[in-house]
């Protein structure tokens, strides 16, 4: 047993918090919290904790405070789905708890093995879920403090601190032309999650016999993000678990929400994110180049960072492959549309057009019927 285990429930005993001592599971210690699975006392529902290992002035305190501060708004509203609602415990080590968001995690596997009809309705239910999220009034955050680090692609900080020359050169190693994909980013400003992968959303079982046939996104946490954003903001990480998947989400989106998002606004801001990961990359790598140069990094620590470069090479190229081919499918399919379109017209012009002549002869006879009766009254 961690000596942060035995704090927590010595916790519990003293001020009957909703989760029983007995069952504490670590799930990961990795990163800056230590994150525990317990059961609750009464339904034996799990419950997520997160206990920061520092408390000295120590920023993810205040960021745990922040996600707790927005689920609590959240929570007042009905957005379709099961969201968590953070809470806080603040003793010698403050923590955060909230109830396990119960479902499937969206995995690639999981998504790619819906079929089709399941996929349209998981898109219906994330459009569903943003649109009410970012119907949230922003008046109601007033008193949240802003991110210290804001993670979306602002527009001031794509005018003044983004290297387009640069971006648009690495991204063009992937086959991708980011001029193609310029456009205005709108200040449309709402409520975002600002952090929709597949991992912070839940599914329902599809192998079970009690999962809903018209539902198929059972739930959504981690808000650790959340701002207020650019409204396109949040289709990027849909848009980078599948381009289809975005698409029909903007498509569903835009046929319940008075404010419609713009499918080229969405592609740049998401090609934009991931040159930006790619520019923190090469950089890191040509820093790292320099300090085996200079034999300032160990043999491990320099082959532990290529095994993470090479594994984010590997991912990225593999999602900006995906995503040429999706606009590729979607141009042909504009294409296909737009030749079916101009057929039709055709058939609908050579269809009136015999009924035109048609007019203008019987027009011609009743005007020779007129002179004829004309001269006969003579």
């Amino acid at each position: 047993m961690t000596a942060s285990q035995e704090y927590l429930e010595e916790l519990q005993k003293k001020h009957q918090l909703p989760f029983s001592a007995d069952h504490f599971k670590l799930l990961t210690d990795k990163g800056q919290h230590y994150i525990y699975k317990a059961a609750e006392t009464d339904t034996g529902k799990n419950y997520i904790i997160r206990l920061p290992k520092s408390t000295e002035n120590n920023p993810i305190i205040k960021e745990l405070e922040r996600e707790s501060a927005v689920t609590q708004i959240i929570a007042q509203h009905d957005l379709g789905v099961s969201t968590s609602n953070v809470k806080m415990f603040y003793g010698e080590q403050p923590f955060a708890y909230h109830k396990e968001i119960e479902g499937t995690l969206l995995t690639k596997d999981v998504y790619d093995n819906l079929s089709e009809s399941k996929k349209d309705i998981f898109a219906k239910d994330i459009a569903y879920f943003l649109h009410k999220l970012h119907s949230i009034p922003i008046e109601k955050l007033k008193d949240v403090p802003p991110q210290e680090n804001p993670k979306s692609l602002s527009n001031d900080f794509l005018k003044n601190q983004f290297d387009y020359a640069l971006a648009k050169n690495l991204l063009n190693k992937y086959g991708i032309n980011l001029d193609a994909f310029k456009t205005d980013i709108s200040e449309d400003k709402v409520l975002c999650h600002n952090d929709l992968h597949g991992e912070n959303l839940t599914v329902y079982s599809q192998d079970s016999s009690n999962s809903p046939n018209d539902h198929v996104l059972k739930g959504v946490f981690d808000f650790g993000n959340a701002d207020i954003s650019n409204r396109s903001f949040d289709f990027i990480k849909l848009i980078n678990i599948n381009r289809g998947l975005g698409r029909n989400i903007i498509n569903q989106y835009n046929e319940i929400s008075p404010h419609k998002v713009s499918q080229k606004e969405a592609d740049y801001q998401y090609l934009c994110w991931q040159a930006q990961n790619l520019i923190i990359y090469d950089t890191a790598l040509k820093n790292i180049n320099k300090d085996k140069q200079n034999n300032q990094i160990s043999s491990q620590k320099y082959d532990e960072f290529m095994a993470r470069y090479n594994k984010f090479e590997r991912l990225t190229s593999d999602k900006l492959a995906s995503f040429r081919i999706d606009v590729a499918r979607e141009r042909s399919e504009n294409r296909r549309n737009k030749d079916t379109h101009e057929l039709s017209s055709k058939d609908h012009t050579a269809e009136k057009a015999p009924f035109k002549k048609d007019m203008i002869k019987d027009r011609t006879t009743f005007i020779k019927n007129i002179i004829s009766e004309k001269n006969y009254q003579k």
